[in-house]
């Protein structure tokens, strides 16, 4: 399941509560920061999924199943 579209990605967002919302937009910023060192640390888009998609799956699982995306294609989406 992944969302095909930038449209796709912004109705999931568009569904979390304020507060869900706004820790979504700061793991974005963290993830962010994270991969402009991409050169020291190797973490680029798909490892950084790896390491939050399985973490951040249970509050997507809720929202998720019906926009047919998952979390790890949320965050890949974000950084590719």
């Amino acid at each position: 399941m992944q969302c095909e579209s930038d449209e796709d990605f912004v109705k999931v967002v568009r569904l979390l509560p304020q507060t869900e919302a706004s820790l979504l937009n700061w793991a974005i910023n963290l993830m962010a920061d994270v991969i402009q060192f991409e050169h020291v640390n190797k973490m680029n888009s798909r490892n950084l999924a790896l390491v939050f998609a399985p973490n951040m799956s249970q509050v997507s699982l809720f929202l998720l199943p019906t926009l047919k995306c998952t979390s790890y294609t949320l965050i890949k989406h974000v950084f590719d």
